[in-house]
């Protein structure tokens, strides 16, 4: 907050109210740099979503999840995270899913 008070204290009226009237949903970074940690942020985020969720369905299929299975899911890979989502239905055992 206080970065955009600075900001736009500095501003001219007219910067001001084009500020104002941008929709932040459809705003495209400009450098290279808040593009690049953009990506890398979507990216961690999907792998915390593919790690929560197969952590989930191996819940639902095998009823618990020990500690340190969901942690190791929690640190896999997005490729290691997709074998083993592949595998949640025709393994017979969590250890078998994450083999």
């Amino acid at each position: 907050m206080l970065y955009f008070d600075l900001i736009y204290a500095s501003l001219g009226e007219a910067a001001r109210r084009s500020l104002l009237t941008m929709d932040p949903a459809k705003y495209e970074f400009q450098s290279e740099f808040a593009k690049r940690y953009l990506s890398q942020g979507r990216a961690e985020g999907e792998a915390r979503g593919r790690a929560e969720t197969l952590v989930k369905l191996l819940t639902l299929r095998f009823g618990s999840v020990e500690e340190s299975a969901a942690q190791r899911i929690r640190s896999a890979s997005v490729a290691e995270l997709e074998q083993w989502t592949d595998r949640v239905l025709s393994a017979p055992s969590v250890a078998e899913v994450l083999r």
